[in-house]
């Protein structure tokens, strides 16, 4: 699992202070807007996109409390309708590329959840705290939030116009999505998962797209160190001309 990568690599943590402002990274103008207080990952929402054309979805690291937390890596599953569109690659993101974090790597799959095909995007990120810039430290600047940019190739399908495709976060066990301390020993899981403004988190069975199972707690009070559910995790979504 992701922390046993990790703590293996502890040496090579650094601590990254994100602080951007309070605006809700994916808000679609609900009357009921998710009030945010956690370390929250967003997928770009609401991204147009004509038939046969190329896009590109931000992926973004973001804190919203006075109390920044110290990050030493991620590992990041987001999924998407292979009907819609083809995966071409991930480029590195803005704050990955100024931060000089240390390892930094992407794979590609194909994924089934209640006999559906998905294709299933990895994100994977360790840091390097001796070299990082002092503006880690304290950015002030929300572009540096970016960590990936994906790239997607939108099929030419007439049956795709005036659709909204969504691209979310997706969890198949205790080790999805799931973010390391700077000494590798905590892990921070996900705490609500946000689609168009409406809180889905659930406790439903493996795989899902809504978040943590209570059936990990006795896996995570097992492991040396702690665990919090803390992490917000916003989905994105693709709107078809």
């Amino acid at each position: 699992m992701f922390y046993r990568i990790l703590l293996s690599v502890a040496f090579v943590s650094t601590l990254i202070l994100i602080s951007c402002n309070q605006n809700n990274p994916n808000n679609s103008g609900s009357s009921n807007p998710i009030i945010l207080n956690n370390l929250a990952f967003s997928i770009e929402e609401s991204v147009y996109a004509r038939l046969g054309e190329k896009i590109s979805i931000d992926v973004n690291l973001h804190n919203y409390k006075d109390t920044a937390y110290e990050l030493g890596g991620f590992d990041l599953y987001i999924a998407y309708k292979l009907n819609a569109m083809t995966f071409d690659s991930v480029s590195t993101g803005q704050m990955i590329e100024y931060c000089g974090w240390w390892y930094y790597t992407y794979r590609h799959y194909i994924d089934t959840v209640d006999r559906v095909e998905f294709g299933v995007v990895r994100i994977v990120s360790l840091s390097d705290h001796y070299f990082a810039d002092p503006i880690c430290l304290t950015p002030n600047d929300s572009s540096t939030n970016q960590i990936a940019q994906m790239h997607f190739s939108v099929k030419n399908d007439n049956s795709l116009r005036r659709q909204t495709i969504p691209i979310q976060f997706f969890w198949k066990d205790c080790g999805y999505n799931n973010v390391a301390d700077l000494s590798g020993n905590d892990l921070y899981l996900s705490n609500r998962v946000i689609s168009n403004g409406i809180d889905i988190s659930r406790f439903d069975e493996y795989p899902n797209f809504t978040g943590y199972n209570a059936s990990c707690d006795s896996l995570m009070e097992s492991r040396r160190g702690n665990f919090y559910t803390i992490v917000d995790f916003f989905n994105g979504s693709v709107r078809i001309r």
